[in-house]
């Protein structure tokens, strides 16, 4: 199985694991990561758009929002949030 198969499964995945979760961040934050992984950007920064968004008023692990930003490829603000 190549990568770019792998990584639909995953975000096939992800997605059923959001939804039985009832949006767990951590899984929200994989799905972003993985659509980053295969140049879905438009729909990994709209997660992180909400995420930022949702940290202004409660909070949001600065680890989630690094790792979507790691999956972007924009490792100067993975590291700085």
């Amino acid at each position: 199985m190549k990568v770019q198969e792998k990584l639909l499964e995953a975000i096939s995945e992800y997605q059923k694991a959001i939804e039985l979760s009832n949006g767990d961040h951590d899984a929200i934050a994989s799905l972003a990561h993985a659509f980053a992984a295969i140049g879905r950007r438009a729909e990994a920064e709209k997660i992180l758009h909400d995420f930022e968004r949702k940290s202004k008023s409660g909070y949001v692990s600065p680890y989630m929002i690094a790792t979507i930003y790691a999956g972007l490829g924009e490792k100067d603000k993975a590291l700085r949030s």
